[in-house]
């Protein structure tokens, strides 16, 4: 198992439009629930899964696979994980 790659720097393929709408949470178990619902609704499938920095914010930036072949990237503040 590859241990987690937390930038320190910041990440310049993070998006502005990414940032901006980046759903802020507060614990693994809110962002398991936000995304497992999001998957719920629109019977999606996790593809990828990345961790990006804009300081003095963390990112967890996901793609999901939706059933009519298109990718959706979600965007989470993590900041409670370092």
């Amino acid at each position: 198992m590859n241990p987690v790659e937390i930038p320190e720097e910041d990440s310049e393929d993070l998006l502005d439009s990414e940032v901006e709408r980046a759903v802020v949470t507060t614990s693994v178990t809110d962002i398991a629930q936000k995304m497992s619902q999001y998957i719920k609704d629109h019977r999606g499938q996790l593809s990828s899964h990345e961790f990006r920095r804009r300081k003095p914010h963390l990112y967890w930036r996901s793609r999901v696979h939706l059933p009519d072949g298109t990718e959706e990237t979600l965007v989470y503040q993590i900041d409670w994980m370092g």
